[in-house]
Formats: C-alpha cells, sequence, structure tokens
C-alpha cells in the first residue's frame, strides 16, 4: 500500500500464524541481506514495526 499524501511511504503487511515466526523472520540473514541492498536504494531507512488485528 502507499501512503496517499506521501507516494514516497509504502505499507508491506505479511500474515504470521506466531509472532516468534515473524521475530525469527527480521533476524534472518538472508533477510538481513536483502533489506540491506534494498536500502541502499531509498531515501530514508526502512523501519519494521509488528501489528496485530486482535489483543491476544
Amino acid at each position: 500500500m502507499f501512503n496517499l499524501e506521501h507516494m514516497q511511504e509504502c505499507l508491506i503487511i505479511s500474515r504470521w500464524t506466531k509472532l516468534e515466526h515473524c521475530q525469527d523472520w527480521l533476524k534472518n540473514p538472508l533477510r538481513v541481506d536483502l533489506n540491506t541492498k534494498i536500502e541502499k536504494l531509498l531515501a530514508t531507512k526502512s523501519e519494521d514495526n509488528i501489528y496485530s488485528v486482535s489483543l491476544r
């Protein structure tokens, strides 16, 4: 999704069955390497945030 007021901002949504799986992916060396390469093309650093649709 793109921010309509700031088109340079986008939001990527993933769905995980467990919080630990998401946290493991954020620390995964392959993901870290890919993110480092992508950030070189960006004007600002990427930001990782975790949200939930329920309070479990």
